[in-house]
């Protein structure tokens, strides 16, 4: 399967990936965004309350992959379909 290097620009912090370019990109989002999204931390020692703020958060940001300043891409595309190289 051929892979494409990309650079993933989310919350001011640029992550260089190298991802499969035949498989859409909606299987493709979860581990991108497991892997550029941070976690976030509160002060609280509960080892739950920061689980249940990392899961709120988590589920609160979604996650999509465009060109810098254009639309995004489809869920449906791979990135060999839109002309990532």
């Amino acid at each position: 399967m051929p892979i494409v290097r990309v650079a993933i620009l989310a919350d001011s912090r640029l992550t260089e990936m190298a991802l499969p370019a035949e498989l859409p990109l909606r299987e493709i989002l979860p581990a991108v965004q497991r892997l550029v999204v941070p976690q976030a931390t509160n002060g609280d020692s509960d080892d739950g309350a920061q689980a249940r703020g990392s899961a709120e958060i988590g589920a609160a940001t979604q996650l999509s992959l465009a060109p810098i300043g254009g639309a995004p891409f489809s869920l449906d595309a791979s990135l060999d379909t839109v002309g990532v190289v």
